[in-house]
């Protein structure tokens, strides 16, 4: 017997204990445990972005709140009509308000069908230019978010109602990528795609009736890939009514896909007489059996919504019940002035696919578009690669949902510019991932893409979470010192707060510059109501020539809520309007204002506190009044008046445009936009070609005038009667009247 070489005892602990971490390991990376990691990293995102977000800042949140409590407290669907539109967004169909309204009407709350939480006033400034100032629509509580009783409980149950259908979809998203591709990495990727989409985490954490939509509609889409690659069967076909007439319930969006269920049972039905021929056997059965199937869906999709077109009908002689909603919100613009603004709007709706948040004001740096769209592009060579799988059958229906509803999509902008929101078409995100991960993965090899693909979408939205969305509504940060170049001062406003410092950006300017004032702030004790602060810029006339005005931290720290002794620095972009009266010295002026006794703080027994002067330098004056007229400069002789005197403006034209008969006005309006007098006519003479024009309007100032500061704005008509819009260098249109002068009247 050979000897045999002696082998150390084997320790079955330690033998299990090395087996057992790649037994996990391969467990942990099984596609079971990547999709229900995919899922759960989808719900703590969701639940993140509800948190981040205060209540009803989500886009039309308060709107689709009414419609839920209306339901809640009524027991009945709010009437078609246009207040009901405006109001609480009642045109869209049911399903999402009918099932929030059932888990939320035992709360017991003050909020009702006309709720209003405290408005900011100061959020729309500067509506044009996002990421720059006021983010919040609303003011809010500092424990708001954490109350969960009443209102906010409410709130939080129907946000859930959108998370609960924000996972279906992501589910629907990796069903449909097996699907498409039969492969467990791509569909994980696509699954990736939709759950950790900004955007879509965003709707799936507010109130909206979207992620319902986007549930259906890519269930819709599944469905029908499912009965062009499987074949047609009952089962199929009853899950497909149900999906598509649950969809229509939802939003009118869905409606787009209603052409793929045709298609996809026309392919089965062309695969089914394609297979009896080789096999020959009679097709007749086979047709038979489709036909039963199409009648099924179709019955189901009529039973389920039929009754809301019926409503639709009776109420309103709108099947859709889409007239009134058209006549809220459309306006009166002809149809090309609509087409320009649907294509202007496009890159706008190109940001909100990926990360665009609430009314469009939280954006991230253009950079980051521009590489989401150059991945696109690279996606695009990649499918170009892959051209052969692109023209399967089940590709075809699913890349058809996204042109038809891209189509609908488009039509809508047209019909009402302010849709360009890529939330309308939540029900395609499923199939545009699936598009571009096919894309994509042809670039790189499979096993390497569903790594990189998801960490990649999953960074996206913790980068779009932590550095834009929750910010955007955070308390100012406390400070311990002022930076080096902050000037020191000390100014006490009775007690309520105190500046301590302060740091001016420029000291000279051209009008249509920008000044950045940053003002350290004390607060010493909560006021009884918020008190805005303001920042403004006065010339040696005592006129206004600029100013800011706006709650402290942007609405996020009104002094009504302020944390007593935490230092922190606010910032007022201060714009100097390109009609600014040049050359001036201005002061600049900052203080608060007592909204309870209608009064500035006082502080140093003045109403303000003077922290330096800008010297202003005039600017070239080129108001495009719709490239037909350009206001190229202006003079106003006296700019501090008394009731009954005359104003006597002085205006200089460029001429580029003499098709029709146009009158220019003169309006004094007060700082509430109240038109106290009027003074319009006819460019006289007719206008000529490039024709450099002085023009002169006598404002007579009314005898009962009330001193205090006016503008003077100027505007163009075409016939005296059709407002004329000002364009911007980029083409866009930015209102239709200017105020080119600020006048002081003091009796």
């Amino acid at each position: 017997m050979k000897d045999e070489k002696l082998q150390p005892p084997k320790n079955k602990l330690q033998t299990s204990s090395f087996k057992l971490p790649i037994s996990n390991l391969q467990s942990l990376t099984s596609p079971r445990s990547l999709f229900i990691l995919h899922c759960s990293l989808f719900i703590l995102l969701a639940v993140a972005y509800n948190f981040a977000n205060p209540l009803f800042e989500g886009i039309d949140e308060i709107r689709h709140f009414r419609y839920v409590r209306y339901i809640a407290l009524n027991k009945s669907l709010p009437p078609v009509s246009i207040e009901s539109s405006k109001e609480m967004q009642a045109h869209h169909p049911p399903l999402y308000y009918i099932l929030s309204a059932l888990i939320t009407f035992p709360i017991q709350s003050d909020a009702d069908a006309t709720y209003t939480p405290p408005p900011n006033p100061f959020w729309g400034f500067r509506y044009y230019e996002p990421s720059l100032d006021n983010k919040n629509q609303y003011l809010h509580a500092p424990d708001e978010r954490w109350q969960m009783s009443g209102t906010t409980l409410i709130v939080y149950l129907a946000r859930f109602v959108s998370l609960l259908f924000g996972l279906g979809t992501v589910i629907m998203a990796y069903r449909l990528g097996r699907l498409l591709f039969g492969d467990d990495k791509l569909a994980l990727s696509v699954m990736a795609f939709v759950a950790f989409n900004p955007m879509f985490l965003h709707g799936s954490s507010s109130i909206n009736n979207n992620t319902i939509a986007a549930f259906f509609g890519s269930w819709v889409i599944a469905d029908s890939v499912a009965i062009v690659r499987n074949g047609v069967s009952r089962s199929r076909a009853i899950t497909l009514g149900i999906a598509m007439g649950f969809g229509i319930l939802s939003i009118a969006s869905v409606w787009t896909l209603f052409p793929i269920i045709f298609i996809a049972y026309f392919i089965a039905w062309r695969k089914a007489q394609k297979t009896n021929s080789k096999l020959q056997t009679s097709n007749l059965k086979s047709q038979i059996s489709i036909l039963h199937c199409l009648l099924i869906t179709l019955s189901l999709i009529t039973v389920i919504s039929g009754w809301w077109f019926a409503r639709n009908y009776i109420q309103s002689g709108d099947v859709m019940g889409l007239s009134e909603y058209r006549s809220a919100w459309t306006g009166e613009a002809a149809f090309t002035r609509r087409l320009g603004e649907a294509i202007s709007g496009l890159p706008y709706a190109w940001t909100t696919f990926w990360a665009r948040f609430n009314y469009g004001q939280i954006v991230l740096p253009d950079v980051i578009y521009q590489v989401i769209t150059l991945l696109c592009g690279l996606s695009l060579i990649g499918l170009v690669r892959s051209y052969r799988r692109l023209l399967n059958p089940q590709s075809l229906i699913s890349n058809l949902s996204i042109l038809f509803s891209l189509a609908g999509w488009g039509a809508l902008m047209i019909t009402i510019p302010a849709t360009a929101n890529a939330r309308l078409v939540f029900q395609i995100f499923p199939a545009l991932g699936a598009l571009l991960v096919l894309g994509w993965s042809s670039l790189l090899p499979r096993k390497l893409f569903s790594l990189i693909s998801s960490l990649s979408f999953l960074s996206f939205a913790l980068y779009s979470l932590l550095f834009f969305l929750a910010p955007a509504y955070a308390y100012p940060a406390a400070i311990t010192s002022l930076p080096s170049d902050a000037k020191i001062v000390s100014a006490n406003f009775e007690g309520a707060a105190e500046i301590i410092g302060y740091r001016i950006s420029k000291d000279s300017v051209q009008a249509g510059d920008q000044v950045e004032v940053t003002i350290y702030w004390r607060p010493l004790a909560p006021t009884a109501s918020p008190f805005p602060a303001f920042v403004h810029l006065v010339d040696r006339q005592r006129i206004i020539a600029a100013q800011r005005d706006t709650y402290h931290g942007l609405g996020a720290a009104a002094s009504h809520q302020w944390r007593v002794g935490n230092i922190f620095a606010d910032v007022y972009r201060v714009y100097i309007p390109e009609t600014a009266y040049a050359p001036e010295t201005l002061t600049v002026r900052v203080g608060m204002w007592n909204t309870v006794e209608n009064r500035p703080l006082i502080t140093h027994d003045n109403d303000a506190l003077e922290i330096g002067t800008i010297q202003l330098a005039p600017k070239p004056l080129a108001i495009n009044f719709a490239n037909r007229v350009t206001l190229v400069g202006y003079d106003a002789e006296r700019r501090v008046l008394k009731p009954g005197e005359t104003l006597t403006l002085v205006t200089r034209w460029r001429v580029t445009n003499p098709d029709k008969e146009y009158w220019w006005y003169a309006h004094l309006v007060g700082l509430d936009r109240k038109i106290w007098k009027i003074a319009n006519g006819p460019f006289t003479p007719q206008l000529t070609l490039n024709e450099l024009r002085t023009e002169t309007r006598d404002i007579l100032l009314p005898n009962d005038l009330p001193n205090g500061q006016y503008f003077i704005e100027v505007g163009v008509t075409s016939d005296g009667q059709r407002k004329i819009g000002i364009l911007a260098d980029d083409g866009r249109q930015v209102g239709d009247y200017m105020d080119v002068v600020r006048v002081r009247v003091e009796k």
